[in-house]
Protein backbone atom coordinates (compact mmCIF):
# COMPACT_ATOMS: atom_id res chain seq x y z
CA UNK A 1 0.00 0.00 0.00
CA UNK A 2 1.40 3.35 -1.04
CA UNK A 3 0.87 6.37 1.19
CA UNK A 4 -1.02 8.78 -1.05
CA UNK A 5 -0.44 12.54 -0.86
CA UNK A 6 -4.00 13.65 -1.58
CA UNK A 7 -5.44 15.03 1.69
CA UNK A 8 -9.22 14.66 1.57
CA UNK A 9 -9.58 15.91 5.13
CA UNK A 10 -8.71 19.40 3.88
CA UNK A 11 -12.00 19.45 1.99
CA UNK A 12 -14.53 17.02 3.45
CA UNK A 13 -15.52 19.02 6.54
CA UNK A 14 -17.10 21.77 4.46
CA UNK A 15 -18.21 20.20 1.21
CA UNK A 16 -19.01 17.09 -0.78
CA UNK A 17 -16.37 15.67 -3.11
CA UNK A 18 -16.13 14.23 -6.60
CA UNK A 19 -12.89 12.23 -6.78
CA UNK A 20 -11.91 11.59 -10.39
CA UNK A 21 -9.12 9.40 -11.68
CA UNK A 22 -8.52 6.88 -14.47
CA UNK A 23 -9.03 3.18 -13.89
CA UNK A 24 -6.56 1.47 -11.56
CA UNK A 25 -5.18 4.66 -10.01
CA UNK A 26 -6.32 3.33 -6.64
CA UNK A 27 -9.39 5.46 -5.80
CA UNK A 28 -11.31 2.65 -4.11
CA UNK A 29 -8.30 1.32 -2.19
CA UNK A 30 -7.43 4.85 -1.09
CA UNK A 31 -10.91 5.61 0.25
CA UNK A 32 -11.34 2.26 1.97
CA UNK A 33 -8.02 2.68 3.75
CA UNK A 34 -8.44 6.27 4.93
CA UNK A 35 -12.21 6.27 5.46
CA UNK A 36 -13.14 2.77 6.67
CA UNK A 37 -16.06 4.16 8.70
CA UNK A 38 -17.93 5.38 5.61
CA UNK A 39 -20.99 3.81 4.01
CA UNK A 40 -19.47 2.37 0.82
CA UNK A 41 -21.64 1.80 -2.25
CA UNK A 42 -19.87 0.15 -5.19
CA UNK A 43 -21.69 0.55 -8.50
CA UNK A 44 -19.38 -2.03 -10.08
CA UNK A 45 -21.14 -4.55 -7.84
CA UNK A 46 -23.99 -5.94 -9.96
CA UNK A 47 -26.42 -6.12 -7.04
CA UNK A 48 -25.79 -2.51 -6.01
CA UNK A 49 -26.06 -1.34 -9.59
CA UNK A 50 -29.34 -3.13 -10.35
CA UNK A 51 -31.02 -2.07 -7.11
CA UNK A 52 -30.12 1.63 -7.36
CA UNK A 53 -30.61 1.84 -11.11
CA UNK A 54 -34.15 0.47 -10.80
CA UNK A 55 -35.02 2.47 -7.69
CA UNK A 56 -32.73 5.41 -6.75
CA UNK A 57 -34.87 6.01 -3.63
CA UNK A 58 -33.17 3.00 -2.05
CA UNK A 59 -30.21 5.31 -1.46
CA UNK A 60 -32.23 7.24 1.13
CA UNK A 61 -33.10 4.03 2.97
CA UNK A 62 -29.49 2.85 2.95
CA UNK A 63 -28.35 6.17 4.42
CA UNK A 64 -31.12 6.21 7.01
CA UNK A 65 -30.08 2.75 8.26
CA UNK A 66 -26.42 3.82 8.26
CA UNK A 67 -27.13 6.90 10.39
CA UNK A 68 -29.13 4.87 12.90
CA UNK A 69 -26.15 2.57 13.47
CA UNK A 70 -23.51 5.31 13.74
CA UNK A 71 -23.37 8.09 16.31
CA UNK A 72 -20.69 10.29 14.73
CA UNK A 73 -21.69 13.84 13.93
CA UNK A 74 -20.26 13.71 10.39
CA UNK A 75 -21.29 10.73 8.29
CA UNK A 76 -19.49 9.85 5.05
CA UNK A 77 -21.21 8.16 2.12
CA UNK A 78 -18.97 6.95 -0.72
CA UNK A 79 -20.56 6.11 -4.08
CA UNK A 80 -17.92 4.46 -6.26
CA UNK A 81 -18.03 4.87 -10.07
CA UNK A 82 -20.88 7.39 -10.07
CA UNK A 83 -20.79 7.66 -13.88
CA UNK A 84 -22.54 4.26 -13.96
CA UNK A 85 -25.73 5.94 -12.66
CA UNK A 86 -25.33 9.72 -13.08
CA UNK A 87 -28.92 10.33 -11.96
CA UNK A 88 -27.89 9.34 -8.44
CA UNK A 89 -26.32 12.80 -8.22
CA UNK A 90 -29.81 14.30 -8.31
CA UNK A 91 -30.99 11.94 -5.58
CA UNK A 92 -27.91 12.75 -3.50
CA UNK A 93 -28.60 16.46 -3.97
CA UNK A 94 -32.06 15.96 -2.45
CA UNK A 95 -30.64 13.95 0.43
CA UNK A 96 -28.10 16.63 1.36
CA UNK A 97 -31.03 18.80 2.40
CA UNK A 98 -32.64 15.94 4.30
CA UNK A 99 -29.53 14.72 6.15
CA UNK A 100 -27.39 17.71 7.08
CA UNK A 101 -24.72 15.56 8.74
CA UNK A 102 -23.98 13.63 5.53
CA UNK A 103 -20.98 14.27 3.29
CA UNK A 104 -20.94 12.52 -0.06
CA UNK A 105 -17.79 11.37 -1.82
CA UNK A 106 -18.34 10.29 -5.42
CA UNK A 107 -15.66 8.60 -7.48
CA UNK A 108 -15.47 8.31 -11.23
CA UNK A 109 -13.11 7.03 -13.90
CA UNK A 110 -14.89 8.95 -16.65
CA UNK A 111 -16.30 12.44 -16.77
CA UNK A 112 -17.94 11.71 -20.13
CA UNK A 113 -21.34 10.60 -18.89
CA UNK A 114 -21.41 13.25 -16.19
CA UNK A 115 -20.75 15.90 -18.83
CA UNK A 116 -23.17 14.58 -21.47
CA UNK A 117 -25.99 14.05 -18.96
CA UNK A 118 -25.65 17.64 -17.80
CA UNK A 119 -25.80 16.61 -14.17
CA UNK A 120 -24.97 19.22 -11.58
CA UNK A 121 -22.69 18.47 -8.68
CA UNK A 122 -25.08 18.94 -5.78
CA UNK A 123 -25.94 22.48 -6.78
CA UNK A 124 -22.30 23.48 -6.97
CA UNK A 125 -21.53 22.24 -3.45
CA UNK A 126 -19.19 19.42 -4.51
CA UNK A 127 -15.48 20.05 -5.04
CA UNK A 128 -13.72 18.21 -7.85
CA UNK A 129 -10.48 16.44 -6.89
CA UNK A 130 -8.25 14.14 -8.88
CA UNK A 131 -6.22 11.11 -7.89
CA UNK A 132 -3.16 10.65 -10.08
CA UNK A 133 -0.97 7.58 -10.60
CA UNK A 134 1.80 7.05 -8.05
CA UNK A 135 4.22 9.98 -7.99
CA UNK A 136 7.88 9.88 -6.98
CA UNK A 137 7.27 11.02 -3.39
CA UNK A 138 4.72 8.23 -2.88
CA UNK A 139 7.05 5.68 -4.45
CA UNK A 140 10.06 6.40 -2.25
CA UNK A 141 7.94 6.59 0.91
CA UNK A 142 6.77 2.99 0.49
CA UNK A 143 8.86 1.14 3.06
CA UNK A 144 7.97 -2.41 2.02
CA UNK A 145 9.84 -2.28 -1.27
CA UNK A 146 12.76 -0.17 -2.39
CA UNK A 147 11.73 0.98 -5.88
CA UNK A 148 13.93 3.41 -7.80
CA UNK A 149 12.34 6.44 -9.41
CA UNK A 150 13.51 5.14 -12.80
CA UNK A 151 10.74 2.53 -12.66
CA UNK A 152 8.25 5.34 -13.21
CA UNK A 153 9.97 6.15 -16.52
CA UNK A 154 9.03 2.88 -18.18
CA UNK A 155 6.37 1.26 -15.98
CA UNK A 156 4.44 4.41 -15.18
CA UNK A 157 2.66 4.94 -11.88
CA UNK A 158 -0.38 2.66 -11.81
CA UNK A 159 -0.10 0.82 -8.45
CA UNK A 160 -0.92 -2.62 -9.87
CA UNK A 161 1.60 -2.17 -12.68
CA UNK A 162 4.38 -1.20 -10.27
CA UNK A 163 3.77 -4.39 -8.28
CA UNK A 164 3.18 -6.74 -11.25
CA UNK A 165 5.82 -9.34 -12.14
CA UNK A 166 5.10 -8.82 -15.84
CA UNK A 167 4.20 -5.16 -16.06
CA UNK A 168 4.05 -5.17 -19.87
CA UNK A 169 1.25 -7.75 -19.91
CA UNK A 170 -0.61 -5.76 -17.29
CA UNK A 171 -0.32 -2.54 -19.31
CA UNK A 172 -1.49 -4.29 -22.48
CA UNK A 173 -4.45 -5.67 -20.56
CA UNK A 174 -5.16 -2.18 -19.17
CA UNK A 175 -5.39 -0.72 -22.67
CA UNK A 176 -7.59 -3.61 -23.80
CA UNK A 177 -10.00 -3.18 -20.88
CA UNK A 178 -10.13 0.58 -21.55
CA UNK A 179 -11.08 -0.03 -25.18
CA UNK A 180 -13.69 -2.64 -24.34
CA UNK A 181 -15.32 -1.16 -21.23
CA UNK A 182 -14.82 2.59 -21.51
CA UNK A 183 -15.09 2.96 -25.27
CA UNK A 184 -16.95 0.01 -26.81
CA UNK A 185 -19.37 -0.71 -23.94
CA UNK A 186 -20.33 2.96 -23.61
CA UNK A 187 -20.79 3.39 -27.35
CA UNK A 188 -18.33 6.27 -27.41
CA UNK A 189 -17.19 5.67 -31.00
CA UNK A 190 -18.64 4.09 -34.12
CA UNK A 191 -15.51 2.16 -35.05
CA UNK A 192 -13.40 0.58 -32.31
CA UNK A 193 -10.59 -0.41 -34.75
CA UNK A 194 -10.31 3.22 -35.89
CA UNK A 195 -10.10 4.42 -32.29
CA UNK A 196 -7.49 1.77 -31.41
CA UNK A 197 -5.40 2.89 -34.39
CA UNK A 198 -5.78 6.50 -33.30
CA UNK A 199 -4.60 5.62 -29.78
CA UNK A 200 -1.27 4.34 -31.10
CA UNK A 201 -0.68 7.41 -33.27
CA UNK A 202 -1.67 9.71 -30.39
CA UNK A 203 0.88 7.96 -28.16
CA UNK A 204 3.60 8.38 -30.77
CA UNK A 205 2.89 12.13 -30.76
CA UNK A 206 2.64 12.29 -26.96
CA UNK A 207 4.07 15.60 -25.74
CA UNK A 208 4.07 17.10 -29.23
CA UNK A 209 1.89 19.84 -30.66
CA UNK A 210 -1.40 18.42 -31.90
CA UNK A 211 -1.73 18.49 -35.68
CA UNK A 212 -5.18 17.14 -36.51
CA UNK A 213 -4.52 17.06 -40.25
CA UNK A 214 -1.29 15.08 -39.83
CA UNK A 215 -2.88 12.52 -37.48
CA UNK A 216 -5.86 12.24 -39.83
CA UNK A 217 -3.46 11.47 -42.68
CA UNK A 218 -1.55 8.86 -40.65
CA UNK A 219 -4.72 7.08 -39.51
CA UNK A 220 -6.98 7.63 -42.56
CA UNK A 221 -9.58 9.04 -40.18
CA UNK A 222 -11.27 12.44 -40.79
CA UNK A 223 -9.74 15.37 -38.89
CA UNK A 224 -13.11 16.19 -37.30
CA UNK A 225 -13.26 12.65 -35.90
CA UNK A 226 -9.68 12.97 -34.62
CA UNK A 227 -10.77 16.09 -32.74
CA UNK A 228 -13.66 14.14 -31.19
CA UNK A 229 -11.33 11.29 -30.26
CA UNK A 230 -9.05 13.64 -28.33
CA UNK A 231 -12.12 14.90 -26.48
CA UNK A 232 -12.97 11.31 -25.53
CA UNK A 233 -9.45 10.81 -24.16
CA UNK A 234 -9.94 13.87 -21.98
CA UNK A 235 -13.44 12.86 -20.86
CA UNK A 236 -12.23 9.39 -19.88
CA UNK A 237 -9.24 10.94 -18.05
CA UNK A 238 -6.68 9.18 -20.25
CA UNK A 239 -4.94 12.44 -21.10
CA UNK A 240 -4.99 16.22 -20.94
CA UNK A 241 -4.31 19.13 -23.22
CA UNK A 242 -1.44 21.45 -22.36
CA UNK A 243 -2.10 25.02 -23.46
CA UNK A 244 0.59 27.26 -24.97
CA UNK A 245 1.77 30.26 -22.97
CA UNK A 246 0.83 33.37 -24.93
CA UNK A 247 1.55 36.24 -22.51
CA UNK A 248 4.88 37.24 -24.02
CA UNK A 249 6.06 40.73 -24.93
CA UNK A 250 8.46 40.62 -27.88
CA UNK A 251 7.99 37.26 -29.59
CA UNK A 252 4.85 35.63 -30.95
CA UNK A 253 4.10 32.19 -29.55
CA UNK A 254 2.35 29.29 -31.23
CA UNK A 255 -1.31 28.62 -30.47
CA UNK A 256 -1.42 24.83 -30.87
CA UNK A 257 -2.00 22.66 -27.81
CA UNK A 258 0.07 19.68 -26.75
CA UNK A 259 -1.40 16.43 -25.46
CA UNK A 260 0.01 14.23 -22.71
CA UNK A 261 -1.28 10.84 -21.60
CA UNK A 262 -2.04 10.59 -17.89
CA UNK A 263 0.61 7.93 -17.32
CA UNK A 264 4.07 7.30 -18.76
CA UNK A 265 3.63 3.51 -18.78
CA UNK A 266 0.34 3.62 -20.70
CA UNK A 267 1.89 5.88 -23.35
CA UNK A 268 4.94 3.62 -23.55
CA UNK A 269 2.95 0.42 -24.12
CA UNK A 270 0.88 2.08 -26.83
CA UNK A 271 3.97 3.14 -28.77
CA UNK A 272 5.96 -0.01 -28.00
CA UNK A 273 8.74 1.49 -25.85
CA UNK A 274 8.59 -0.05 -22.38
CA UNK A 275 12.32 0.33 -21.68
CA UNK A 276 14.84 3.10 -22.18
CA UNK A 277 18.51 3.74 -22.56
CA UNK A 278 20.28 6.74 -21.15
CA UNK A 279 21.48 9.47 -23.54
CA UNK A 280 18.79 8.61 -26.11
CA UNK A 281 16.07 10.81 -27.54
CA UNK A 282 13.42 8.40 -26.26
CA UNK A 283 14.76 8.67 -22.71
CA UNK A 284 14.53 12.47 -22.92
CA UNK A 285 10.90 12.23 -24.05
CA UNK A 286 10.02 9.81 -21.25
CA UNK A 287 11.69 12.06 -18.70
CA UNK A 288 9.79 15.08 -20.03
CA UNK A 289 6.54 13.13 -19.79
CA UNK A 290 7.27 12.10 -16.20
CA UNK A 291 8.11 15.70 -15.24
CA UNK A 292 4.76 16.76 -16.73
CA UNK A 293 2.89 14.13 -14.69
CA UNK A 294 4.68 15.12 -11.49
CA UNK A 295 4.09 18.85 -12.01
CA UNK A 296 0.40 18.38 -12.72
CA UNK A 297 -0.08 16.22 -9.62
CA UNK A 298 1.97 18.56 -7.43
CA UNK A 299 -0.07 21.61 -8.41
CA UNK A 300 -3.20 19.79 -7.25
CA UNK A 301 -1.92 17.86 -4.24
CA UNK A 302 0.06 20.78 -2.81
CA UNK A 303 -2.83 23.17 -3.58
CA UNK A 304 -0.62 25.56 -5.52
CA UNK A 305 -2.55 28.35 -7.20
CA UNK A 306 -1.01 28.40 -10.63
CA UNK A 307 -1.42 27.23 -14.21
CA UNK A 308 0.72 24.93 -16.32
CA UNK A 309 1.66 25.79 -19.92
CA UNK A 310 4.38 25.24 -22.48
CA UNK A 311 5.98 27.93 -24.67
CA UNK A 312 7.18 27.83 -28.25
CA UNK A 313 8.29 30.86 -30.26
CA UNK A 314 6.55 30.97 -33.62
CA UNK A 315 9.42 32.12 -35.87
CA UNK A 316 12.59 30.55 -34.44
CA UNK A 317 10.99 27.50 -32.82
CA UNK A 318 12.69 28.13 -29.46
CA UNK A 319 10.75 26.23 -26.83
CA UNK A 320 10.43 25.75 -23.08
CA UNK A 321 8.83 22.48 -22.01
CA UNK A 322 6.85 23.84 -19.07
CA UNK A 323 5.82 27.28 -17.87
CA UNK A 324 4.13 27.65 -14.48
CA UNK A 325 2.42 30.98 -13.98
CA UNK A 326 1.54 31.48 -10.34
CA UNK A 327 -1.40 33.51 -9.15
CA UNK A 328 0.75 36.43 -7.98
CA UNK A 329 2.43 36.62 -11.40
CA UNK A 330 5.69 34.81 -10.66
CA UNK A 331 6.83 32.45 -13.41
CA UNK A 332 8.79 29.20 -13.30
CA UNK A 333 10.24 28.07 -16.63
CA UNK A 334 11.32 24.42 -16.75
CA UNK A 335 13.27 22.74 -19.54
CA UNK A 336 13.87 18.97 -19.50
CA UNK A 337 17.02 17.47 -21.01
CA UNK A 338 17.94 13.78 -20.79
CA UNK A 339 21.63 14.50 -21.26
CA UNK A 340 24.17 14.09 -18.44
CA UNK A 341 25.98 17.25 -19.52
CA UNK A 342 23.80 20.29 -20.25
CA UNK A 343 25.33 22.77 -22.70
CA UNK A 344 24.50 26.38 -23.52
CA UNK A 345 22.77 25.11 -26.67
CA UNK A 346 20.36 23.16 -24.45
CA UNK A 347 19.41 26.38 -22.64
CA UNK A 348 18.55 28.51 -25.70
CA UNK A 349 14.82 28.10 -25.11
CA UNK A 350 15.07 29.41 -21.55
CA UNK A 351 17.18 32.33 -22.72
CA UNK A 352 14.72 33.22 -25.50
CA UNK A 353 11.81 33.03 -23.09
CA UNK A 354 13.55 35.31 -20.61
CA UNK A 355 14.13 37.89 -23.34
CA UNK A 356 10.43 38.02 -24.14
CA UNK A 357 9.12 37.67 -20.59
CA UNK A 358 7.49 40.66 -18.92
CA UNK A 359 10.09 42.32 -16.67
CA UNK A 360 7.45 42.80 -13.98
CA UNK A 361 7.28 39.04 -13.47
CA UNK A 362 9.77 37.29 -11.23
CA UNK A 363 11.28 34.50 -13.35
CA UNK A 364 12.92 31.31 -12.12
CA UNK A 365 14.73 29.18 -14.74
CA UNK A 366 15.25 25.45 -14.20
CA UNK A 367 16.73 22.69 -16.35
CA UNK A 368 15.95 19.15 -15.24
CA UNK A 369 18.68 16.79 -16.45
CA UNK A 370 20.63 13.58 -15.89
CA UNK A 371 23.65 15.40 -14.49
CA UNK A 372 25.12 13.99 -11.30
CA UNK A 373 25.11 17.21 -9.27
CA UNK A 374 23.07 20.40 -9.11
CA UNK A 375 24.67 23.61 -10.34
CA UNK A 376 23.64 27.14 -11.32
CA UNK A 377 24.96 28.91 -14.41
CA UNK A 378 26.11 32.54 -14.38
CA UNK A 379 22.87 33.34 -16.27
CA UNK A 380 20.90 32.05 -13.29
CA UNK A 381 19.71 28.72 -14.73
CA UNK A 382 19.39 26.02 -12.06
CA UNK A 383 20.50 22.69 -13.52
CA UNK A 384 19.07 19.96 -11.29
CA UNK A 385 19.38 16.14 -11.51
CA UNK A 386 15.91 14.71 -12.07
CA UNK A 387 15.80 12.67 -8.84
CA UNK A 388 16.75 15.75 -6.84
CA UNK A 389 14.24 17.85 -8.78
CA UNK A 390 11.41 15.50 -7.81
CA UNK A 391 12.54 15.58 -4.18
CA UNK A 392 12.61 19.38 -4.18
CA UNK A 393 9.25 19.50 -5.94
CA UNK A 394 7.48 17.51 -3.23
CA UNK A 395 9.36 19.35 -0.47
CA UNK A 396 7.75 22.54 -1.85
CA UNK A 397 11.10 24.00 -2.93
CA UNK A 398 10.12 24.39 -6.59
CA UNK A 399 6.54 25.66 -6.77
CA UNK A 400 6.36 27.76 -3.57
Amino acid sequence: MYNRLLLLENFIEDQHLLLLGPRQTGKSTFLKKYMPQALYIDLLDGREYLALNQNPNILEERIRAFIMNNNNNLQLVIIDEIQKIPLLLDEAHRLTNLFKQIRFIFTGSSARKLRTKGTNLLGGRAAKLRLYPIVSAELVSWSEKNQPIEELLYKGGLPSVLQAKNFENFLESYVGVYLQEEIAAEGAVRSLPNFARFLTVAALSNGEQINFASIASDTAIPARTIHDYFQILQDTLIGDLLEPYRTTVKRKSVHAHKFYFFDVGVANILKGTTHFQLKTTEFGKQLEHLVYCELKAALDYLQIKGNLFYWREKVTGHEVDFIIEKKQGDIIAIEVKGTNLVSQKDLKGLQAFEETCNEKNKLRKICVSSEAFARTTKEGVEIIPYAEFFKRLWNRNILD
